[in-house]
């Protein structure tokens, strides 16, 4: 079993995303924000927003959920913030103070207050019952990074570029401390539930803990290679987790030894929950898309416990999607087609796809969670359609119809089988449809994603992609750019949109195939067929996905 999944990704906003938040009290709500002014509301393992909350002028930069997710507060470029009533997705507050973008921001943990933090230097305490602005923080010379309540809601803090972290009493309504880290600075910080102290992420990739009584560092990790986006610690207090763009690590907050590690390709790592059953549930953005993902924390202890070291080290995730290794051994010599994409089909486990042809369920997830106590429709997401298909293979249109393939490595032996069927088929037939160019491409990515960056590459894997590419981008090339090149629409048309979220989907492959090219390229220039198709979907890539 895997331990960590992309469990989806899906078009968030029409234009760029800027941030993202997932609600702390159910795991299964997300808010996104984007350059659109938007503020969309998400139920995990659903492509369909719940709400489009479009009451902001500018872009919105930071979003956060309140405890129990009634409410979502959004904190645009203007430094406007609005609070959304998500019973009944309406603006109940417009917030005013911020003189520029409005960086950071968390909700009380117990009572109607909100703390921001702005990119002007200051952060503010709000009274959301009152709309006022109680409190109006300074000391910080540069801009704000993060804020944060402490546990007990008795204390705010605040961490800024200038190097500072300056602590306040809310009861007393004065200054308590600071920390200096200058001439690095902390992008983010918890505070510890078990002790008087707090664990920040520096801007030269250390995480550090300081005693708040002595304001000390007590402990420093080693550096990582990447930024770390996101600090998590769960209720118990006993672990400390850590996301950044190349994994997620787990510490030992007792003697602060690394416990676990995974690599997880991801970009723009944006919010990290650890749930109650030990699943870390995160979301990224790149471009305009979101993606959701989960590492199962006892799985991932288990492999590492059965699995010998030198494998595990291998183990990692990438941002494409990718196909899962076989059970067996798949020779595949001397099968016909169908009969090669039905023993295929019996050695890999299959899941409905969230644009396949008739799919109504949601994708399978992560968490069942508690109900939310807001969004409306909330429903257990994990009981997605998941099996492989029971009819035969007896041709490739059912096995586009029917097959999608998990978000795996793709074994050596099974790339072959791929490749061997991707020859043997035209594409120019008639049974060719959006939802097969939609499951076929993940599958070809993963392929050429595999081949050219784990293992020496072959010309025949390599030209079989790319040909197929070539193929699917003349038959969808010219629908895929009208679609989203039509993306403002009066109303809403479910069946468009629909077919939008699919085009964003194969858009993003073709573009990443496009992107990719230089680098083929020269590795294959000694081979005129390869040069001859690279150059054929060059030229088809920059007519439809420019």
């Amino acid at each position: 079993m895997s331990e960590y999944v992309r469990v989806q990704e899906f078009v968030a906003h029409a234009t760029k995303v800027n941030c993202s938040a997932i609600g702390q009290y159910s795991k299964q709500v997300i808010a996104t924000g984007g350059d659109d002014m938007k503020v969309n509301i998400w139920r995990v393992g659903s492509v369909e927003n719940i709400w489009s909350l479009n009451y902001n002028k500018a872009p919105i930069d930071c979003v956060c959920f309140d405890s129990t997710e009634q409410n979502v507060v959004s904190g645009a470029r203007n430094g406007s913030i609005k609070v959304f009533d998500l019973n009944e997705g309406k603006l109940a507050r417009t917030l005013t103070g911020h003189q520029v973008s409005v960086t950071s921001m968390q909700y009380h943990p117990y009572g109607e207050f909100l703390i921001t933090g702005s990119a002007d230097c200051t952060m503010k305490f709000w009274d959301l019952r009152s709309k006022s602005c109680v409190e109006t923080y300074t000391g910080h010379k540069k801009d704000v990074t993060c804020v944060r309540f402490s546990p007990d809601g008795k204390w705010v803090a605040s961490a800024a570029k200038d190097g500072l972290m300056n602590f306040f009493d809310l009861i007393a309504t004065k200054h308590i401390n600071s920390i200096r880290t200058a001439p690095s600075y902390i992008n983010t910080f918890e505070f510890n539930p078990l002790e008087l102290a707090v664990i920040g992420a520096t801007s030269s990739r250390y995480v550090r803990v300081w005693n708040l009584d002595s304001m000390s560092v007590m402990h420093t990790t080693p550096a990582e290679s990447t930024p770390i986006a996101a600090l998590s610690i769960p209720d118990s207090g006993s672990s400390l987790y850590t996301t950044s763009r190349s994994g997620v690590k787990i510490w030992d907050l007792e003697d602060y030894q690394m416990k676990e590690s995974v690599e997880i390709g991801w970009s723009n790592i944006a919010d990290m929950r650890v749930t109650d059953d030990n699943m870390i549930v995160a979301t990224s953005f790149s471009s305009n898309f979101v993606s959701v993902w989960e590492v199962d924390v006892d799985q991932l202890i288990e492999n590492r416990q059965n699995a010998p070291a030198a494998v595990d080290k291998d183990r990692r995730l990438s941002l494409e999607p990718a196909v899962a290794p076989g059970k067996g051994n798949i020779a595949g010599k001397g099968l016909s087609i169908a009969e090669k994409m039905e023993q295929i089909k019996q050695d890999y486990d299959s899941y409905s796809a969230i644009y396949g042809a008739g799919a109504k369920e949601a994708a399978p997830s992560y968490n069942n969670g508690p109900e939310s106590k807001a969004v409306p429709g909330r429903q257990d997401v994990r009981s997605g359609a998941k099996g492989v298909p029971t009819r035969d293979a007896d041709s490739p249109s059912e096995f586009y119809n029917d097959v999608a393939l998990d978000d795996k490595p793709v074994a050596p032996q099974n790339a072959s089988i791929i490749v061997d069927f991707l020859m043997g088929v035209d594409f120019q037939g008639n049974f060719l449809s959006l939802d097969a160019c939609v499951k076929l491409l993940p599958i070809v990515d993963s392929v050429v994603t595999y081949t050219t960056a784990r293992v020496q590459p072959t010309d025949v894997i390599v030209f079989a992609c790319y040909k197929t590419l070539v193929a699917l981008a003349q038959g969808f090339g010219e629908l895929i750019r009208n679609t989203r090149s039509a993306m403002v629409a009066g109303g809403v048309d479910l069946s468009r949109e629909e077919r939008l979220n699919k085009c964003n989907l194969c858009y993003q492959v073709f573009n990443k195939a496009k992107q990719r090219l230089d680098i083929v390229r020269h590795q294959y220039r000694q081979y005129s067929r390869v040069v001859t198709v690279l150059s054929e979907y060059q030229r088809l890539a920059n007519t439809y996905f420019p």
